[in-house]
């Protein structure tokens, strides 16, 4: 009799223990099924933000452009929003062997703050996208042997061997808002590409994204605007990445 019931009572917790197990791994696959939907979802709205993001996105055209870089002193005198010079470096100091060495730029400055030999283009941008600008930079992309600087600034600025690759306009662009930008150069160094960008158009918008798009001055050839990190972004406008490619030329 014992035989029996121990029997019984086996087979009883056999049964439970197949419905408890049974119970878990149907659990598991659904908590497994429920997970990798849910992914499926969010990899498949992240894709639709992306998108949204992009064809929203802010668009710099020029809509008028005045080229006075064969003809000196023309233009050099209109106010405009932004106004820059282009200067070419004309050697470079480092000052120290490690990582922590100042870096001086030095300029050709008796020569090149003859205001006698300026040129300059002017242009008129417009924000020809669907999303406000909140900050706009003017970015110098050959930081080897070229940099900007404001026409308000530019003699403290080259007189004290300083490095500058980029100008803030911090104000809002709304779409289809209009500003007005200055390069001036010395005629006898106009700084150009005929294959690559040698400026480029940093924006900000309004949701925080940043945003990079190439410009061939001193003409008015403009490429789509692309969408970058923020940390790529800063490091295309502040100088120490370039400070250490000229603590350590090789990097260049």
């Amino acid at each position: 009799m014992w035989r029996g019931i121990c029997k019984r009572v086996s087979d009883i917790e056999t049964i439970i223990f197949s419905a408890i197990l049974s119970g878990v791994v149907t659990l598991i696959i659904n908590i497994t099924i429920f997970l990798l939907k849910e992914k499926s979802t969010n990899k498949r709205e992240r894709k639709i933000q992306r998108k949204e993001i992009f064809i929203n996105r802010p668009e710099i055209d020029i809509i008028e452009f005045k080229d006075y870089t064969s003809r000196t002193r023309y233009g050099i005198n209109q106010k405009c929003d932004i106004e820059l010079f282009v200067a070419p470096i004309e050697n470079i100091k480092v000052d120290g062997n490690d990582k922590y060495s100042a870096v001086y730029a030095y300029y050709n400055t008796k020569e090149l703050l003859d205001k006698y030999n300026w040129c300059c283009a002017i242009y008129t941008f417009e924000n020809k996208g669907k999303t406000d600008i909140s900050t706009l930079y003017i970015i110098c992309n050959f930081k080897e042997n070229t940099c900007i600087f404001s026409l308000s600034h530019i003699n403290e600025s080259m007189e004290n061997n300083f490095l500058n690759y980029s100008y803030c306009y911090d104000r809002k662009i709304r779409i289809n808002e209009k500003i007005v930008v200055k390069l001036c150069y010395h005629k006898s160094y106009i700084c150009g590409g005929f294959f690559s960008a040698i400026m480029s158009i940093g924006m900000v918008d309004e949701n925080g994204c940043c945003w990079i798009q190439p410009w061939f001055s001193p003409n008015d050839k403009v490429y789509d605007s692309r969408r970058v990190t923020y940390r790529n972004f800063v490091d295309e406008i502040r100088k120490d990445t370039a400070e250490e490619c000229f603590r350590r030329p090789y990097l260049w």
